[in-house]
Protein backbone atom coordinates (compact mmCIF):
# COMPACT_ATOMS: atom_id res chain seq x y z
CA UNK A 1 0.00 0.00 0.00
CA UNK A 2 1.55 3.07 -0.99
CA UNK A 3 1.11 6.28 1.27
CA UNK A 4 0.19 9.76 -0.23
CA UNK A 5 3.29 12.04 -0.36
CA UNK A 6 3.90 14.31 2.65
CA UNK A 7 3.93 18.13 2.33
CA UNK A 8 6.27 20.07 4.62
CA UNK A 9 7.41 23.18 5.66
CA UNK A 10 10.85 23.78 6.68
CA UNK A 11 11.62 25.94 9.55
CA UNK A 12 15.69 26.11 9.44
CA UNK A 13 18.18 25.56 6.54
CA UNK A 14 21.30 24.29 8.17
CA UNK A 15 24.01 23.67 5.40
CA UNK A 16 24.64 22.85 2.43
CA UNK A 17 26.55 19.62 1.31
CA UNK A 18 28.72 20.54 -1.70
CA UNK A 19 30.50 18.43 -4.80
CA UNK A 20 27.58 17.03 -5.95
CA UNK A 21 25.13 18.07 -8.80
CA UNK A 22 22.36 19.18 -6.86
CA UNK A 23 24.46 19.98 -3.65
CA UNK A 24 21.46 19.01 -1.17
CA UNK A 25 20.33 20.78 1.44
CA UNK A 26 20.10 19.57 5.50
CA UNK A 27 17.26 21.37 6.44
CA UNK A 28 14.90 21.14 9.63
CA UNK A 29 10.84 20.43 9.26
CA UNK A 30 8.16 22.06 11.04
CA UNK A 31 7.41 18.59 12.74
CA UNK A 32 11.58 18.51 13.69
CA UNK A 33 12.79 15.78 11.12
CA UNK A 34 15.89 16.29 9.06
CA UNK A 35 15.94 15.97 5.21
CA UNK A 36 18.00 16.03 2.95
CA UNK A 37 16.49 18.59 0.27
CA UNK A 38 17.09 19.06 -3.65
CA UNK A 39 16.09 22.36 -4.70
CA UNK A 40 14.26 22.58 -8.43
CA UNK A 41 15.95 25.30 -11.06
CA UNK A 42 13.87 27.46 -13.31
CA UNK A 43 12.79 24.91 -15.66
CA UNK A 44 9.55 23.24 -16.42
CA UNK A 45 9.02 20.53 -16.26
CA UNK A 46 11.61 19.77 -13.53
CA UNK A 47 12.51 16.45 -14.47
CA UNK A 48 15.55 15.92 -12.04
CA UNK A 49 13.08 16.64 -8.79
CA UNK A 50 9.90 14.53 -10.47
CA UNK A 51 12.51 11.59 -11.00
CA UNK A 52 13.34 11.58 -7.90
CA UNK A 53 9.54 11.35 -6.36
CA UNK A 54 9.00 8.72 -9.30
CA UNK A 55 11.47 6.29 -8.46
CA UNK A 56 10.77 6.75 -4.90
CA UNK A 57 7.31 5.47 -5.17
CA UNK A 58 8.45 2.52 -8.04
CA UNK A 59 10.94 1.41 -5.63
CA UNK A 60 8.33 0.83 -3.09
CA UNK A 61 6.92 -0.73 -5.53
CA UNK A 62 9.16 -3.24 -6.14
CA UNK A 63 9.14 -3.47 -2.10
CA UNK A 64 13.03 -2.18 -2.26
CA UNK A 65 14.13 0.06 0.51
CA UNK A 66 14.81 4.22 -0.15
CA UNK A 67 14.69 6.40 2.70
CA UNK A 68 11.00 8.34 3.64
CA UNK A 69 10.13 11.35 1.41
CA UNK A 70 8.53 14.59 1.28
CA UNK A 71 7.92 17.65 -0.55
CA UNK A 72 9.59 20.64 0.95
CA UNK A 73 8.68 24.26 1.19
CA UNK A 74 11.39 26.25 2.29
CA UNK A 75 10.67 29.95 2.62
CA UNK A 76 13.77 32.17 1.22
CA UNK A 77 13.64 34.43 4.13
CA UNK A 78 14.09 32.00 6.83
CA UNK A 79 17.63 31.08 5.22
CA UNK A 80 20.68 32.73 6.88
CA UNK A 81 23.93 30.75 5.26
CA UNK A 82 25.40 31.79 2.06
CA UNK A 83 24.01 29.40 -0.24
CA UNK A 84 25.59 28.48 -3.70
CA UNK A 85 24.31 29.83 -6.81
CA UNK A 86 22.49 25.69 -7.51
CA UNK A 87 19.43 27.58 -4.42
CA UNK A 88 19.02 30.84 -6.01
CA UNK A 89 15.73 32.74 -4.23
CA UNK A 90 13.32 32.31 -7.15
CA UNK A 91 13.80 28.58 -6.64
CA UNK A 92 12.50 28.13 -3.74
CA UNK A 93 8.77 29.04 -5.36
CA UNK A 94 8.10 25.74 -5.66
CA UNK A 95 8.54 22.59 -3.58
CA UNK A 96 12.12 20.57 -2.89
CA UNK A 97 12.46 16.95 -2.45
CA UNK A 98 12.97 16.02 0.75
CA UNK A 99 14.65 12.53 1.48
CA UNK A 100 14.54 11.70 5.04
CA UNK A 101 17.96 11.74 7.16
CA UNK A 102 18.71 7.61 7.43
CA UNK A 103 20.82 8.05 11.27
CA UNK A 104 23.07 5.52 11.95
CA UNK A 105 23.50 4.46 7.92
CA UNK A 106 26.75 4.35 5.68
CA UNK A 107 27.62 5.05 2.04
CA UNK A 108 28.04 1.35 0.66
CA UNK A 109 31.72 1.03 -0.33
CA UNK A 110 31.45 -1.47 -3.07
CA UNK A 111 35.08 -1.74 -3.04
CA UNK A 112 35.76 -3.13 0.43
CA UNK A 113 32.13 -4.52 1.15
CA UNK A 114 32.76 -8.40 0.17
CA UNK A 115 31.42 -11.42 1.12
CA UNK A 116 33.67 -14.26 1.30
CA UNK A 117 31.80 -16.36 2.91
CA UNK A 118 27.98 -17.76 4.32
CA UNK A 119 28.70 -16.29 7.36
CA UNK A 120 28.85 -12.94 5.56
CA UNK A 121 26.07 -13.44 3.16
CA UNK A 122 23.79 -13.97 5.84
CA UNK A 123 24.77 -10.54 7.75
CA UNK A 124 22.44 -9.02 5.32
CA UNK A 125 18.74 -9.32 5.85
CA UNK A 126 17.67 -8.90 1.85
CA UNK A 127 21.18 -10.06 0.16
CA UNK A 128 19.12 -10.47 -3.31
CA UNK A 129 18.30 -6.60 -2.92
CA UNK A 130 21.55 -5.77 -4.66
CA UNK A 131 20.52 -7.20 -7.95
CA UNK A 132 16.92 -6.63 -8.07
CA UNK A 133 18.58 -2.94 -7.80
CA UNK A 134 20.66 -3.26 -10.08
CA UNK A 135 17.57 -4.98 -12.29
CA UNK A 136 15.40 -1.61 -11.67
CA UNK A 137 18.65 0.61 -12.82
CA UNK A 138 18.61 -0.57 -16.09
CA UNK A 139 14.84 -0.73 -16.57
CA UNK A 140 14.99 3.05 -15.26
CA UNK A 141 18.50 3.73 -17.01
CA UNK A 142 19.92 5.17 -14.60
CA UNK A 143 23.91 5.35 -15.32
CA UNK A 144 24.69 7.24 -11.90
CA UNK A 145 24.51 4.53 -9.50
CA UNK A 146 28.25 2.43 -10.61
CA UNK A 147 30.87 0.63 -8.48
CA UNK A 148 32.80 3.75 -8.10
CA UNK A 149 29.34 5.94 -6.85
CA UNK A 150 26.90 3.35 -5.81
CA UNK A 151 24.28 5.36 -4.32
CA UNK A 152 22.73 3.01 -1.99
CA UNK A 153 23.21 3.11 2.20
CA UNK A 154 23.92 0.54 4.24
CA UNK A 155 21.93 -0.14 7.14
CA UNK A 156 22.43 -2.07 10.67
CA UNK A 157 18.72 -2.84 11.38
CA UNK A 158 17.04 -5.57 13.64
CA UNK A 159 17.29 -8.63 11.23
CA UNK A 160 20.59 -7.58 9.75
CA UNK A 161 22.00 -5.10 7.25
CA UNK A 162 19.80 -3.82 4.62
CA UNK A 163 20.18 -1.50 1.63
CA UNK A 164 18.98 1.48 0.75
CA UNK A 165 18.82 3.32 -2.38
CA UNK A 166 19.70 7.15 -2.90
CA UNK A 167 19.58 9.70 -5.90
CA UNK A 168 17.74 8.89 -8.97
CA UNK A 169 17.98 12.30 -10.56
CA UNK A 170 20.06 11.01 -13.73
CA UNK A 171 17.71 8.13 -14.70
CA UNK A 172 15.87 8.25 -17.77
CA UNK A 173 19.43 8.45 -19.38
CA UNK A 174 19.16 12.41 -18.33
CA UNK A 175 16.50 12.75 -21.18
CA UNK A 176 12.93 14.31 -21.26
CA UNK A 177 10.22 11.72 -20.56
CA UNK A 178 8.80 12.66 -24.28
CA UNK A 179 11.87 11.82 -25.52
CA UNK A 180 11.50 8.12 -24.40
CA UNK A 181 11.67 5.59 -26.70
CA UNK A 182 10.76 2.16 -25.81
CA UNK A 183 11.86 0.96 -29.76
CA UNK A 184 15.19 2.06 -29.21
CA UNK A 185 18.10 0.52 -27.65
CA UNK A 186 18.70 0.23 -24.05
CA UNK A 187 20.18 3.24 -22.59
CA UNK A 188 22.81 1.44 -20.30
CA UNK A 189 26.66 1.16 -20.61
CA UNK A 190 28.90 -1.83 -19.92
CA UNK A 191 30.02 -0.82 -16.82
CA UNK A 192 27.73 1.54 -15.20
CA UNK A 193 26.12 -0.76 -13.20
CA UNK A 194 26.33 -1.81 -9.25
CA UNK A 195 26.18 -5.42 -11.14
CA UNK A 196 29.36 -4.88 -11.33
CA UNK A 197 30.48 -4.88 -7.50
CA UNK A 198 32.21 -7.63 -6.40
CA UNK A 199 29.33 -6.84 -3.37
CA UNK A 200 27.07 -7.82 -6.19
CA UNK A 201 28.83 -10.82 -7.87
CA UNK A 202 29.65 -12.87 -4.50
CA UNK A 203 25.60 -12.31 -3.36
CA UNK A 204 24.73 -13.92 -7.13
CA UNK A 205 27.12 -17.14 -6.38
CA UNK A 206 26.19 -16.76 -3.19
CA UNK A 207 22.31 -16.90 -4.03
CA UNK A 208 22.59 -19.14 -7.05
CA UNK A 209 23.84 -21.76 -4.37
CA UNK A 210 20.85 -21.91 -2.54
CA UNK A 211 18.43 -21.42 -5.32
CA UNK A 212 19.76 -23.13 -8.85
CA UNK A 213 16.44 -21.70 -10.57
CA UNK A 214 17.72 -17.99 -9.08
CA UNK A 215 17.29 -16.07 -12.36
CA UNK A 216 13.31 -17.73 -13.16
CA UNK A 217 13.03 -16.14 -10.01
CA UNK A 218 13.90 -12.75 -10.27
CA UNK A 219 12.60 -12.75 -13.68
CA UNK A 220 8.94 -13.63 -11.89
CA UNK A 221 9.93 -11.25 -9.54
CA UNK A 222 10.35 -8.60 -11.83
CA UNK A 223 7.20 -9.47 -14.08
CA UNK A 224 5.29 -8.54 -10.42
CA UNK A 225 7.25 -5.64 -9.92
CA UNK A 226 6.07 -4.26 -13.36
CA UNK A 227 2.74 -5.29 -12.40
CA UNK A 228 2.35 -3.64 -8.81
CA UNK A 229 4.32 -0.13 -10.69
CA UNK A 230 1.49 0.14 -13.30
CA UNK A 231 -1.23 -0.78 -11.42
CA UNK A 232 -0.52 2.06 -9.32
CA UNK A 233 1.44 4.14 -11.71
CA UNK A 234 -1.53 6.48 -12.15
CA UNK A 235 -1.43 6.79 -8.21
CA UNK A 236 2.24 7.71 -8.27
CA UNK A 237 2.02 10.51 -10.57
CA UNK A 238 -0.84 11.95 -9.21
CA UNK A 239 1.27 12.29 -6.33
CA UNK A 240 4.28 14.56 -7.59
CA UNK A 241 3.88 18.26 -6.79
CA UNK A 242 1.48 19.86 -9.78
CA UNK A 243 4.09 23.10 -9.64
CA UNK A 244 7.01 20.23 -10.85
CA UNK A 245 5.11 20.55 -14.47
CA UNK A 246 4.49 17.02 -14.98
CA UNK A 247 2.13 17.51 -18.18
CA UNK A 248 -0.15 14.68 -19.31
CA UNK A 249 2.24 14.30 -22.40
CA UNK A 250 5.00 13.01 -20.32
CA UNK A 251 2.89 10.74 -18.03
CA UNK A 252 1.94 9.37 -21.10
CA UNK A 253 5.19 9.11 -22.64
CA UNK A 254 6.80 7.74 -19.52
CA UNK A 255 3.59 4.76 -19.17
CA UNK A 256 4.62 3.69 -22.91
CA UNK A 257 8.24 3.68 -21.66
CA UNK A 258 8.52 2.08 -18.64
CA UNK A 259 5.79 -0.60 -19.12
CA UNK A 260 6.35 -1.99 -23.11
CA UNK A 261 6.57 -5.84 -23.10
CA UNK A 262 9.05 -6.09 -26.00
CA UNK A 263 11.54 -3.62 -23.85
CA UNK A 264 11.13 -5.30 -20.50
CA UNK A 265 12.61 -8.29 -22.13
CA UNK A 266 14.98 -7.07 -23.18
CA UNK A 267 15.61 -5.48 -19.66
CA UNK A 268 15.81 -8.92 -18.36
CA UNK A 269 18.23 -10.33 -20.67
CA UNK A 270 20.88 -7.34 -20.14
CA UNK A 271 20.21 -7.88 -16.80
CA UNK A 272 20.78 -11.85 -17.24
CA UNK A 273 23.94 -11.02 -19.63
CA UNK A 274 25.89 -8.88 -16.25
CA UNK A 275 26.73 -12.36 -14.44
Amino acid sequence: MLNPLLYKKVIEVRRELPGTAHCPLVVLTSDIEEYYSKTPKDQSPELSIIKEFLCSYLLQCWHLKTPDIAALLIDPSIITIKLSPNHRANYFSRHCFGSKILEHSTELNAITSTIKNKHDYNKFENPVDILKIGLLDIWVENADRNPSNTNILLKEEENGFNLYSIDHALTFSSRNFIDLNPLLELGVSENDSILYTSLAQEVFKFALKDDIQLLKHINEYFDSALSNCHENFLYITSNIPEDLGLSAECISALESFLFSESRNKLVFTEFCRRF
